[in-house]
């Protein structure tokens, strides 16, 4: 290399014009011959590399397929597999508003997994839709829901559709769901159970259809509102359901405007679960009287009115009596009753002698009027109440606590035929309780019972420091499962005890050493009993 060449080599930024012997061309040739060179080789390089990385990601992809095709789930049959699918996507983890979400999942892992599962029915049976849990699916055309349905392929469906609207933000047009609810009573011969809730007007292709549009229906959910656009369209009444041969169950959620059991013509003889929520202004008895005199097959009747000063309860009218032969479950909200024409609560107005399970919630009825009418209840009835418990009762100071387990008692000695008794005694003076269900030559309250559980039930705002002792609970455990001697006069032998709450650990020690092959089980609290 030349002087010249090296100095123009060595310059960052050559300026001005530059001078060349053949020399230092030859040698600036020959640099440029070796670089290309190089790129050449380099290149070489980078294509070998490149395709030695192809080969590698073949590799991986040939070792997937093989573990793929060597996977125990590859050789599971396609009847099998339809089986996985059918127990994942109907799983009791799974909320309701996530049934639709699982059945998208296992049909997207890949091709034979969304064959068999667009081959298999019994997941795309069931479809639950919410306006505030799934309003991506309101969105754009609703024609999904045709090709959802039909691959259940004739199976019963059970459709869940809410589209109350929560969030004044929500601006989904009305005629959307129309759409989707005129798209799903396409569906309504293979229809098994409905719930709905919503604006009426929305639901009116559903409502519009003859009476022999559901022979599979079973169930029917309904929280339409408002319920006074039925009447109105609806002079003589809802007729869809009438002839629905198999329908069983009806749930309505009242409102405050108008009833919807007034809109509905019913096929009251078949039904035999009928419940009746909400918060409607119960002013007329006749409504309720009416559907309940007819649906003489009921055998599940609930009826729950919310608490509150604003909401008025009519009460039944007691000379109207009513007879529900087959009656076997009942549970009630138990109410004030108000207005002029003093009327009574449902108990008195019923009779029902074969009713085994009675339910009470307090909603503010006195507490000794509430004893009267079981009394009365029982006195016609005779019905051989097997299962007593009754929820959110509790006083509003400690000096009630006497009164209270005073009213407690009546109920359960007007009930003698009790064999499942839950105890949340927060309220109550729980010792002497426990005293009078003590087997001591005499016959106990409660000599049929043979499970009971012990819970705490405070209210809000008692002062848990004034709790009462519970001093007779071993011995009113032992009285009624340690047999020493034939007694005739004996109570029933408890043969299941559940204790709810650290302080009743020495208790079932205790009962368990004396009485070792008892059937008892105590829990820190009622949750960890529900974790179990």
């Amino acid at each position: 290399m030349t002087q010249v060449a090296r100095l123009y080599l060595s310059q960052p930024r050559i300026e001005g014009p530059i001078y060349l012997s053949a020399d230092d061309l030859l040698f600036l040739q020959n640099r440029i011959s070796a670089a290309e060179h190089q790129i050449m080789v380099l290149e070489k390089h980078v294509r070998e590399t490149l395709t030695r990385e192809l080969k590698k990601q073949a590799k991986k992809i040939e070792i997937l397929l093989l573990k793929n095709i060597l996977s125990p789930i590859r050789r599971v049959p396609v009847e099998i597999l339809s089986l996985i699918f059918e127990l994942a996507c109907s799983s009791l983890h799974f909320p309701d508003n996530d049934l639709m979400r699982s059945t998208c999942v296992v049909s997207s892992v890949c091709v034979a997994w969304r064959n068999t599962a667009q081959a298999t029915p019994r997941i795309w049976s069931k479809i639950c839709l919410s306006r505030t849990k799934h309003p991506k699916a309101f969105t754009g055309s609703v024609d999904w829901i045709r090709g959802w349905l039909t691959r259940s392929r004739g199976h019963p469906l059970l459709v869940s559709l809410d589209v109350q609207r929560v969030d004044p933000l929500d601006e989904v047009p009305s005629f959307r769901f129309t759409q989707l609810v005129q798209h799903i009573v396409g569906f309504c011969h293979q229809t098994r159970w409905i719930l709905f809730s919503g604006d009426a007007q929305v639901f009116l292709p559903l409502f519009r259809l003859p009476s022999a549009s559901f022979p599979l229906l079973e169930g029917i959910y309904m929280n339409i509102l408002p319920a006074q656009v039925l009447t109105h369209l609806f002079p003589n009444k809802v007729q869809t359901f009438l002839a629905a041969p198999k329908l069983r169950h009806l749930e309505v959620a009242e409102s405050v405007d108008e009833s919807l059991l007034k809109s509905l013509a019913l096929p009251e003889n078949e039904l035999t679960n009928l419940v009746i929520r909400g918060q409607r202004l119960l002013s007329s008895r006749s409504l309720d009287l009416d559907i309940l005199y007819r649906c003489k097959s009921l055998v599940n009747l609930t009826i729950h009115f919310h608490y509150g000063q604003k909401f008025q309860f009519a009460g039944f009218d007691e000379s109207n009596r009513f007879v529900l032969p087959a009656l076997r479950m009942l549970d009630i909200t138990c109410h004030p009753v108000t207005g002029a024409r003093r009327g009574v609560n449902l108990l008195r107005s019923l009779v029902a002698p074969h009713l085994e399970f009675l339910i009470l919630r307090w909603r503010g009825q006195p507490y000794d009027q509430i004893a009267v009418d079981i009394g009365i209840f029982q006195s016609r009835s005779m019905a051989q109440v097997e299962t007593f418990d009754f929820k959110n009762f509790s006083g509003t100071t400690v000096d009630q606590s006497g009164y209270l387990t005073g009213c407690l008692l009546a109920m359960l000695r007007t009930l003698p035929t009790i064999k499942v008794f839950k105890f949340g005694y927060g309220v109550y003076d729980a010792d002497f309780l426990l005293r009078e269900m003590t087997y001591y030559n005499k016959e106990p309250v409660l000599p049929n019972l043979k499970r009971f559980e012990l819970a705490h039930a405070y209210p809000r705002g008692w002062d848990s420091s004034r709790e009462t002792p519970t001093l007779h609970l071993t011995s009113m455990v032992l009285s009624r499962t340690v047999r020493t001697m034939l007694d005739e006069r004996a109570p029933a032998i408890l043969e299941r005890v559940f204790l709810y709450g650290p302080q009743f650990k020495e208790d079932a020690e205790r009962i368990l050493l004396i009485a070792p092959g008892m059937y008892l089980r105590h829990y820190d609290s009622y949750q960890d009993h529900n974790q179990v």
